[in-house]
């Protein structure tokens, strides 16, 4: 017996300094008073070894493609949990590490997300039931702020600002991995640029307040929709605060996908991005436009088409206003029973 507890000894001593041989701060996994990156993320290939080394999902940082300066830290993870299993629909809750934390990577060394930390964190923390937790998404930022956000792009799951992983919480300790997704390759840049993964979608606009913008990386219309509600005056005027108008065209002609602001107040993505959306507001080439602010990085936002472009900015009761894509681009305002293009756009704090 005495043989047996010496040899337990041993090897749990080997799995703790396997961590501590990397990051001498790292903190004990079960202390969730004050939890901190150390909490959440391990060294090593912890998928192929159990206890507190395993995973619910592992992670390999690879040089990026973009431009600007590969992160060398994780100094914020962002875990939201999900009944569902793919991210999609309201969050449960979500977690943030403190600020003041950190947590080494580099190119050629593989982490993971602690299991029992997955789970510890979801209970104690957000006091969810976790038996009916089905996915996480993980967010992993290199700065204490919002971004710059991980690139998930071609590793797991639709949407690159995260990574979606299908979990199984019901043992009542650890959260682990449901149909194994093997090691998930991310970029992650020390500053963030126009068209970078971000809450949901890619950056559009860093113009400060109103004018800090997230775009689907895509167009929110298949093909082109009305302005809506021709011969009626929605009083939507504001060129710079298309939350607002979006909200005032939907009080004044109902909820639904018909028409352009009304796609944009339905449009959710997973992630927990389900509300906030809106149709830019126009008629304004300033700093301050954000129609206009889309068109100026449509190269490095992407997936924009030549046509025109619709703003939540109404005109009078039979117009609006609109921008073209080509170039030189033109706002103009026409009649509102015209179709054109759609790209919805949702704030973001940098």
């Amino acid at each position: 017996m005495a043989s047996h507890t010496k040899q337990n000894r041993i090897k749990r001593h080997a799995c703790i300094g396997l961590i501590s041989l990397f990051n001498m701060s790292f903190m004990p996994i079960l202390s969730f008073a004050s939890p901190s990156v150390h909490d959440l993320l391990d060294y090593g290939p912890p998928e192929n070894m159990s206890g507190p080394m395993a995973a619910t999902a592992t992670f390999q940082q690879k040089a990026n493609t973009s431009g600007g300066t590969d992160a060398s830290s994780v100094s914020k993870v962002t875990l939201r949990y999900f009944t569902s299993t793919d991210c999609s629909g309201s969050t449960a809750g979500t977690y943030n590490t403190p600020d003041g934390t950190s947590y080494s990577i580099n190119t050629s060394t593989t982490f993971g997300l602690n299991s029992v930390s997955t789970y510890g964190v979801g209970n104690t923390q957000l006091s969810l039931n976790m038996s009916t937790i089905n996915s996480v998404a993980i967010f992993l930022k290199s700065t204490n702020n919002n971004t710059p956000q991980a690139d998930f792009t071609g590793s797991c799951g639709t949407n690159p600002s995260f990574c979606c992983v299908r979990i199984d919480c019901s043992s009542g300790t650890e959260c682990t991995q449901v149909g194994g997704i093997g090691t998930q390759n991310f970029q992650l840049k020390t500053t963030a640029a126009i068209g970078d993964p971000a809450d949901g979608g890619v950056i559009g606009c860093m113009n400060g307040e109103l004018n800090n913008l997230v775009v689907p990386a895509a167009d929110n219309s298949t093909g082109t929709k009305q302005w809506g509600g021709y011969g009626t005056t929605t009083n939507a005027t504001s060129t710079t605060d298309g939350a607002t108008n979006t909200s005032t065209i939907v009080a004044a002609l109902g909820a639904g996908t018909t028409y352009a602001a009304g796609i944009c107040n339905a449009y959710t993505t997973t992630g927990g991005f389900t509300t906030g959306w809106f149709l830019p507001a126009g008629n304004n080439s300033g700093a301050s436009g954000q129609l206009n602010c889309l068109y100026t990085n449509k190269a490095a936002i992407g997936g924009f088409t030549i046509f025109t472009y619709w703003s939540s900015t109404e005109s009078d009761d039979i117009n609006a206003w609109s921008q073209g894509f080509s170039s030189p681009d033109l706002e103009s305002f026409g009649s509102k029973d015209l179709s054109n293009k759609v790209r919805c756009a949702r704030a973001f704090t940098p």
